[in-house]
């Protein structure tokens, strides 16, 4: 008897499928980007920084680049054969990174960008969100944190990512105040559990052991810079949705 197995769905297929096919909250919104990013570095199986852009880069049919003449920090869109990322060739490596990834969550989005999200920053911020868990994974990011590293330039050099970028992450993890940045103690080694994974905790109340916080105020500066960009800051990209799905 002949044994017919089923095609193993593909990296692109399976982001996809982490998300209901329906309009989302801000709160679904950014939990689900956290699960599509942990979903891509436990398929590349990489557990530590600086996160190779490979992870995306070389999936079928990704192609990335940079260019100079780009108005925005990056954009997307298929030219019929692949999809593109491209990332503005005259901002800091580190930013082109953060540009790109941002910039993939959105080839994800594609075709349902309009269900999925009630307005325009709303998907930029989940696209934001989803490169900041992609390049500063919550295990690593803690882990370096825990041992000591906790100068934000080493960091940032680190992770290959820039110091508003990692701040905002030290933040939404609960490893730094807004305002100025605390030591933890870290005499637990950092586990994440399967709900850590699928979705960001609310704060806690016992002290220094609390769990990694999520508020949303952290990500007022990520709404601004996308639905108001002055400059600065992390990508904020104009992706119009459009192209081949």
């Amino acid at each position: 008897m002949q044994d017919h197995q089923q095609p193993t769905p593909s990296t692109l297929a399976t982001l996809r499928g982490l998300c209901p096919n329906r309009g989302l909250t801000t709160d679904e919104a950014l939990r689900i980007a956290q699960r599509q990013a942990q979903a891509l570095l436990e398929a590349a199986q990489v557990t530590d920084g600086p996160v190779p852009l490979a992870v995306f880069a070389r999936l079928p049919r990704i192609t990335i680049a940079v260019d100079p003449s780009l108005p925005t920090s990056g954009m997307s869109y298929w030219d019929g054969e692949t999809w593109r990322l491209v990332a503005h060739a005259d901002e800091h490596p580190h930013r082109q990174r953060f540009s790109l990834a941002h910039e993939y969550k959105h080839v994800i989005d594609h075709s349902r960008c309009d269900l999925l999200y009630a307005d325009h920053r709303i998907r930029e911020a989940a696209a934001d969100y989803f490169a900041a868990c992609l390049l500063m994974p919550k295990q690593a990011l803690t882990r370096a944190w825990c041992a000591g590293v906790q100068d934000l330039d080493e960091l940032s050099e680190h992770f290959q990512v820039s110091t508003p970028a990692l701040q905002r992450r030290l933040r939404d993890l609960g490893l730094s105040d807004r305002y100025q940045s605390r030591r933890y103690r870290c005499d637990e080694p950092p586990q994440e559990s399967a709900r850590d994974r699928s979705a960001p905790t609310k704060p806690s109340h016992r002290g220094r052991y609390a769990r990694p916080r999520f508020v949303l105020g952290c990500f007022r500066d990520v709404f601004a810079a996308a639905g108001f960009r002055k400059g600065g800051g992390v990508s904020a990209s104009e992706h119009d949705c459009t192209g081949q799905p």
